[in-house]
């Protein structure tokens, strides 16, 4: 099932204008995703001798491996490690044909080679940022290691664009937790009422900037069907399918 976009037009308090556009980093300005499966694919070519004909497996990433790392990550402190990516592909090995812990990791060496020469923007990324720049502050904020997330923001120029960069490995605190997008508020001197926050995370994005005072757009670029309880029940207020629809939102 796929859902339609919705741009009902957003106002600030007391109908005032939206005075700041916040976006999340991965997977809304930044096709991250594609980045780690190109990653990914590198470190297969190690593995094909292990993998035989599964390494021409295209759900791979998806379906065996993504899994293995989230389960590391579940198992740590609660901040972004690129170690789990590591013990990710040391349970992949395992998991095909037997532990081999030196396999293991030249495949992830290969990945952290090839992933960060795979980043690109969405081809609507810097045209919102431009946009929201026009309209008025603009911030980042998003999870992740410190070195990781602001490595990204800087090769990608995004930090031209940016009043504040707000990243959970040097705040201390990840979203969905309201303190991290008062952080960003503190750094813009814009109340939570005037501002609006966009990502493609229903929990971390959405939930979290509603519980700030925000508000909230998610973008789904999939069309992927919402249930209430994916938001714990505070759904965005409003919903896109492209960057490009964002100026509908706020009101241009």
């Amino acid at each position: 099932m796929t859902t339609t976009s919705t741009t009902t037009i957003i106002s600030g308090p007391e109908g005032g204008r939206i005075e700041a556009v916040c976006f999340d980093l991965d997977d809304t300005l930044v096709d991250a995703r594609a980045a780690w499966r190109a990653g990914f694919a590198a470190a297969v070519r190690e593995l094909t001798p292990r993998l035989g004909a599964r390494a021409e497996d295209a759900t791979l990433f998806e379906r065996a491996f993504q899994p293995l790392v989230h389960t590391e990550f579940l198992a740590g402190p609660g901040e972004w490690d690129i170690e789990f990516v590591r013990r990710g592909f040391r349970a992949f090995v395992r998991a095909h044909g037997g532990a081999d812990e030196a396999l293991a990791d030249r495949a992830f060496a290969a990945y952290e080679a090839a992933w960060p020469r795979a980043l690109v923007l969405f081809t609507d990324a810097l045209n919102a940022l431009r946009a929201a720049r026009a309209h008025g502050a603009v911030a980042i904020i998003s999870n992740g290691g410190a070195a990781e997330q602001r490595g990204k923001v800087e090769a990608l120029g995004l930090h031209e664009w940016c009043d504040a960069v707000v990243i959970s490995g040097e705040a201390g605190v990840r979203k969905p937790e309201a303190a991290i997008f008062a952080r960003a508020l503190a750094a813009l001197g814009v109340r939570a009422g005037a501002a609006l926050h966009v990502g493609d995370n229903l929990d971390a994005d959405v939930r979290g900037a509603r519980a700030a005072g925000l508000r909230a757009v998610w973008l789904n670029r999939d069309g992927r069907a919402r249930k209430v309880e994916d938001a714990n029940g505070a759904g965005p207020h409003a919903e896109v399918r492209s960057l490009a629809e964002l100026a509908g939102v706020y009101g241009g």
